[in-house]
C-alpha cells in the first residue's frame, strides 16, 4: 500500500486485492485517503487485521465512493468501526459486503439491511451479506 499511494497521479484500477497483506488500519486509512484510487468499485482486505479505525477512515473517504464490493472480512473490526460504515451515505452503489469474521454481533450487522444509506445491500447467510 505504502509504494501505491504517493504519486498523485489516479490509477485506472476498478479491482484492488490487497487481502493477508497486514496493512492494518493504518494501510486502509492510506487507501481511503488517496484520490489515486477514485476508480475502483471492488476492495478486498479480508484477513489484515483492520480494527475500527480503519473501517471509519473507509466510512468518511471521499475518494473510494464508487465501491460495488467491499470485502473486509477476518478482521478486527467492532461495533464502532461498523457503525460508522452503518452511518456513512457515501456508498449507495454498495451491493456486496463481506464483514464476517469480525469482532461485532450478526444482529449488528444485519442493521445494515435497515439502513438507508445501504438501499441494495440484503443480507443472505449471517453476516455474510451477498455474492460471496
Amino acid at each position: 500500500v505504502q509504494l501505491l499511494v504517493p504519486s498523485a497521479a489516479p490509477l485506472s484500477l476498478t479491482s484492488l486485492d490487497v487481502s493477508e497483506n497486514l496493512i492494518g488500519s493504518s494501510g486502509m486509512r492510506m487507501l481511503a485517503e488517496s484520490s489515486r484510487f477514485c476508480k475502483l468499485t471492488s476492495l478486498s482486505a479480508w484477513g489484515n487485521e483492520i480494527e475500527d479505525e480503519g473501517l471509519r477512515a473507509l466510512a468518511v473517504s471521499t475518494s473510494l465512493t464508487r465501491l460495488t464490493s467491499l470485502d473486509v472480512a477476518e478482521n478486527k473490526i467492532g461495533s464502532e468501526g461498523l457503525l460508522a460504515l452503518m452511518e456513512s451515505a457515501r456508498y449507495p452503489r454498495l451491493t456486496s459486503l463481506d464483514i464476517s469474521g469480525n469482532l461485532f454481533e450478526e444482529q449488528e450487522a444485519q442493521a445494515l439491511v435497515g439502513s438507508p444509506n445501504f438501499p441494495d445491500l440484503h443480507l443472505e447467510d449471517g453476516v455474510h451479506l451477498p455474492f460471496f
